[in-house]
């Protein structure tokens, strides 16, 4: 009898481990027709990531932009480079983007001790969340997804088998943009609650060290970059454009578009505000109770994404809704998502509530925002002028117009 449960547990998380790859793959492909069949370059994939790499080589690995490294787009761009095959250089990128999202799907699956229904929602937010497409499959944008892993690394019980993996992962993750500094007051908070104050939680000394270093090394990279390269704009302008963000990301948890374009209603945003106390009291009670700080963690790593976003970005109620900056939106979004996937135990009532709502997202995909599609810019024929380009510069024309690849000999 044991050994029939035991199996059919396993056949039960074999079919949601498989259910949920296969819709979030056709998600994928429907949110970003064309990736691998007619693949072309976006914005910073050509002209920063294939432009550098191109022009400097070995180079560009130290070379900063907004204010950052960014290791993992720079170490695509070379090795793709090594191969010299320009005309697939487009589809290797799209393809690392996916390897970068099934890590993420991987280490919710192998890595987090929950059970089969969390696994199965929290891997299906990665590709439902209903945020503008852009974000899907490109080298550019893969960090929002990658950084989910220093998220997953941190709040699950570090093995000693996974430490060279765990500590490879964080160097890649933590030198990519700025996420090492953003999360970091959550994961001194969690390292304190969980390790030092309850001791329920093994997180590796090893770990959290590099973790800190690559954290030391973004926020020198970007003490001593461009002033305005992170942000720009005034201070006093980002704390009157904070409510504005505040109010799209909790506004993104129940996918309402009508309300995206109407600017801050603020008796919604006062009823969103006294939910996520409420929220946030529910989640302190469950720490009370449990002594994990999981819940905590994932609040705040979610208000640091929010705290950045609106440092980062001139956020207007015009251009900045989920429908058209989906990017800034779904960091944050997903890590509240997941603490109320996580909360409590997984009754059929919560299944359902789970199962409804990310009904209601697929509705809000297919009907408000759709399949993204760029512009034909004949990328294959591009090629053909880099493989015949010799000396002097060539410009070449890139998604979304004006972007352009400058190459220079």
């Amino acid at each position: 009898m044991n050994l029939y449960l035991a199996l059919s547990k396993k056949n039960a998380n074999g079919i949601l481990f498989f259910l949920s790859f296969i819709v979030s793959f056709l998600l994928l492909n429907f949110k970003k027709p064309g990736t691998f069949t007619h693949p072309q370059f976006w914005a910073e994939d050509g002209a920063v990531f294939f432009q550098s790499s191109y022009n400097l080589g070995v180079r560009s690995f130290f070379v900063s932009y907004n204010g950052y490294l960014h290791l993992i787009p720079r170490t695509v761009a070379w090795l793709t480079l090594l191969t010299q095959n320009y005309t697939l250089t487009p589809l290797f990128y799209n393809l690392a983007s996916l390897i970068g999202f099934m890590l993420v799907f991987l280490y919710i699956w192998t890595r987090t001790s929950f059970d089969r229904y969390v696994k199965f929602f929290m891997s299906l937010s990665l590709a439902l969340l209903p945020v503008h497409n852009g974000i899907v499959l490109n080298l550019t944008d893969l960090q929002f997804y990658t950084s989910l892993l220093i998220i997953l690394i941190f709040m699950t019980n570090q093995e000693r088998r996974y430490a060279l993996l765990d500590n490879i992962t964080i160097v890649f993750v933590g030198l990519t943009e700025p996420f090492s500094i953003i999360f970091l007051p959550a994961i001194l908070v969690l390292y304190y609650l969980n390790v030092i104050r309850n001791k329920i939680q093994n997180i590796r000394k090893s770990t959290l060290i590099v973790y800190l270093l690559t954290a030391a090394l973004q926020s020198f990279t970007l003490i001593t970059s461009d002033p305005g390269a992170a942000g720009g704009g005034k201070i006093s302008e980002k704390l009157a454009a904070f409510p504005h963000v505040v109010y799209m990301q909790l506004l993104n948890l129940i996918s309402i578009p009508r309300l995206y374009i109407t600017g801050v209603n603020y008796l919604i945003f006062s009823l969103l505000l006294v939910a996520l106390a409420f929220w946030f009291i529910l989640c302190y009670k469950e720490y009370k109770l449990t002594k994990n700080a999981t819940l905590i963690f994932l609040l705040l790593s979610s208000l640091c994404a929010m705290a950045s976003t609106a440092y980062r970005v001139n956020a207007t109620t015009v251009s900045f809704t989920p429908l058209n900056a989906g990017r800034y939106f779904f960091l944050s979004t997903t890590l509240f998502l997941w603490s109320f996937i996580i909360y409590k135990e997984q009754t059929t009532k919560k299944v359902l509530l789970f199962t409804l709502l990310y009904s209601w997202y697929t509705f809000v995909d297919i009907r408000w925002i759709g399949p993204w599609r760029m512009e034909d810019k004949k990328w294959s024929m591009e090629a053909k002028k880099i493989d015949a380009f010799k000396e002097g510069s060539l410009t070449i024309p890139i998604n979304p117009t004006p972007w352009v690849i400058t190459l220079r000999r």
